[in-house]
């Protein structure tokens, strides 16, 4: 038996994707069994580490989860490691809970290798569209801001 999750990656409050019938979502497959999955967040029960709720996979936890995953190929990471691939702050607390978790699935499949090298693909591509974006953002607050507006009466 193998399990999987399949991670949509969003915006915090993005109605996008096939989910909701609008625009693409960008789709990253991870075969670890880390949880199941709703558009946008990973999702973990109530009284399970966090107090229940979802982790959003742009939070620098859900970045260090799916990088780790990428990096060994769907084996569990050490607490370290896992802090050390978060791009922001990721206490111990849910490091300790996602390496714990993690611990408790199954063995990753046959061909983790591959697809832990798609997921860094993926990630990769993720990364540098929140750059182009975030570039995009600028241009246009720069163009606006010297934008000459009629004066409203």
């Amino acid at each position: 038996m193998e399990i999987g999750c399949a991670f949509a990656v969003a915006p915090p409050g993005a109605a996008v994707g096939p989910f909701t019938g609008k625009g693409a979502v960008v789709a990253l497959n991870l075969a670890v069994g880390l949880g199941s999955v709703v558009p946008g967040p990973l999702v973990f029960g109530p009284g399970q580490g966090q107090g229940g709720g979802s982790l959003a996979i742009e939070s620098p936890t859900g970045q260090a989860v799916l990088a780790c995953a990428a990096a060994f190929a769907g084996q569990a990471p050490m607490v370290r490691s896992l802090i050390a691939r978060a791009p922001g702050k990721l206490t111990r607390a849910p490091a300790v809970y996602w390496v714990a978790r993690w611990r408790g699935c199954l063995p990753p499949p046959a061909d983790a290798e591959q697809r832990a090298a798609r997921l860094g693909r993926d990630l990769a591509r993720y990364r540098a569209l929140l750059v182009d974006i975030a570039a995009q953002d600028h241009e246009i607050e720069a163009l606006l801001g010297s934008a000459k507006w009629p004066r409203s009466r």
